[in-house]
């Protein structure tokens, strides 16, 4: 511990305020590991869903792999986006299971129109998808080769609108 203190500087190296440090991954998963807010959406309703399936064994095992890593990033000083790598298998085939799940229950044509207005969504961000397949090689390789505009804002739905303030990245 004290290694990685005199490593970063201490518990806080990037200086950021109580509020911030415990939603970086939160907003990370938004922006860095989803090319659409409707994705981040679909992660974060898969997690709250998942709280309420525990006795399923596999549901109870792969929370447990996500917030056993999850809780401590948080918690921890050192922030980096790749960090979040090593729970997203899980994140991913909870999310899985979510959507198996909500497209049993849904009846019939309702289906198809869900399936509908999600594409449509997803296909108003597209656009982002170049920088998002940057980003990714960044975090992978761990290092900046890919050039990535940097925004305040990020536009969203066919530029129609911009992500909410509290899933920006905070400024300095």
């Amino acid at each position: 511990i004290l290694d990685r203190i005199s490593e970063t500087g201490g518990w806080n190296p990037l200086q950021l305020e109580w509020g911030n440090r415990l939603i970086y991954y939160v907003r990370s998963l938004f922006l860095m590991y989803s090319f659409s807010w409707v994705i981040g959406l679909i992660f974060m309703a898969a997690l709250v869903w998942s709280f309420f399936r525990l006795n399923r064994l596999k549901i109870r095992f792969l929370l447990f792999i996500f917030l056993a890593n999850f809780i401590p990033m948080t918690l921890g000083g050192n922030k980096q986006d790749r960090f979040i790598a090593t729970l997203f298998p899980a994140l991913i085939l909870l999310t899985a299971d979510f959507l198996t799940w909500g497209w049993r229950r849904v009846p019939g044509w309702w289906r198809y129109c869900g399936a509908g207005i999600l594409a449509l969504l997803l296909l108003g961000d597209i656009g982002k998808m170049p920088g998002y397949i940057r980003q990714i090689a960044n975090e992978t390789i761990g290092s900046p080769i890919y050039l990535i505009p940097q925004a305040d804002s990020i536009p969203t739905l066919f530029g129609l609108t911009r992500y909410p303030s509290l899933i920006s990245q905070p400024i300095g």
